[in-house]
């Protein structure tokens, strides 16, 4: 990808430059009662999600342990709102209308959950499981 440059200036009499790349932000389709809607989970959707479960920052860490019903379908619905934004659709669901149709669909909310929990991790690195030894020049 090309980089674009964000910020030119000077700075103490020198130029500089910062460079960022694009980065396409990806959403994934879940399908929930035969209806596809698109779903993407980043920091606006946590930060909604938060406002309304009034979940702090810290308990973000440990989403899932103990979360009510209430709480995974606020996080559905989050991030297909959020999905629907990044993909130029339009959102009108409520939570009530999603428990409808997961009413119809029961998997549909597993299969939700499961994407929330791939996009998740694709921001956090899992640490590598061989070490390297060093080589030692004699």
């Amino acid at each position: 990808m090309q980089p674009f440059y964000f910020l030119k200036g000077l700075l103490g009499g020198s130029l500089f430059l910062i460079t960022f790349k694009k980065i396409k932000m990806k959403y994934d389709i879940v399908k929930i009662a035969n209806k596809d809607f698109p779903l993407f989970f980043g920091f606006n959707g946590l930060r909604k999600y938060c406002a309304k479960t009034g979940t702090s920052l810290n308990k973000l860490m440990t989403l899932g342990d103990n979360m009510t019903l209430d709480q995974a379908l606020q996080l559905v619905l989050v991030g297909i709102e959020e999905g629907c934004r990044k993909s130029g659709k339009d959102f009108d669901l409520t939570i009530d209308q999603l428990g409808d149709l997961l009413d119809e669909d029961m998997d549909g909310l597993a299969r939700a959950l499961e994407v929330f929990g791939d996009q998740m991790g694709q921001n956090i690195k899992q640490p590598s499981s061989s070490k390297k030894k060093a080589k030692i020049k004699r």
